[in-house]
């Protein structure tokens, strides 16, 4: 997206922060989780657009664009919720068609799930884009932009959360020898180099 909008620093810094903190929550087998994926596409088109007009707020347009990210997050949520029950439907019909041989059927029914999920997933998107724009835009005018720096805090806060939450993914009481060990060589190649 940074390409896209001809920012690619922007567009970089809102991939970093949105990736960790969503990069713990894995989709195995039937567990509801947030759709970080959505959040983050929106979040980044709406700081990524608005952050051209209003460049003396950008720290105060991120953490806008994060909160209303994390809304759609949840709304996708519910939206995926609602197309596993669709999609059940579907799998019902298409082994009745496969017990009939009915191939064509089949294809129809796989086709209009993927399609489901597009079209609901474009729809989230953009209406959450443009509903968020117009909202995040009219929010950011009532903050006085000497508030961007306090709101540059909470965009590092934002990030060492998501640090924290991976790094609480990879140490265990197994790894942690290799981590300080890895630590230690890059110290000390740091030094030497």
């Amino acid at each position: 997206l940074g390409w896209m909008f001809g920012d690619y620093v922007l567009g970089v810094q809102m991939g970093i922060i949105l990736t960790l903190p969503w990069i713990v929550e894995l989709p195995v087998g039937a567990v509801a989780t947030s759709e970080g994926n959505l959040g983050s596409l929106s979040s980044t088109g709406i700081a990524l657009h608005i952050s051209k007009t209003m460049p003396e707020s950008v720290n105060i347009i991120i953490v806008l664009a994060i909160v209303a990210g994390l809304g759609v997050s949840i709304v996708g949520r519910q939206m995926v919720r609602s197309m596993r029950r669709v999609n059940v439907k579907f799998v019902y019909q298409a082994d009745h068609a496969a017990k009939k041989g009915n191939i064509h059927q089949i294809t129809l029914l796989n086709l209009a799930g993927v399609a489901q999920s597009y079209l609901l997933g474009f729809v989230l998107v953009g209406s959450s884009f443009f509903i968020g724009t117009f909202l995040i835009s009219k929010i950011a005018t009532l903050i006085p932009p000497f508030f961007n720096g306090a709101f540059a805090y909470a965009k590092i806060g934002l990030l060492a959360l998501g640090l924290a939450m991976t790094i609480r993914l990879i140490i265990t009481r197994k790894s942690i020898s290799y981590l300080i060990i890895g630590a230690m060589l890059a110290a000390l190649v740091l030094v030497v180099g």
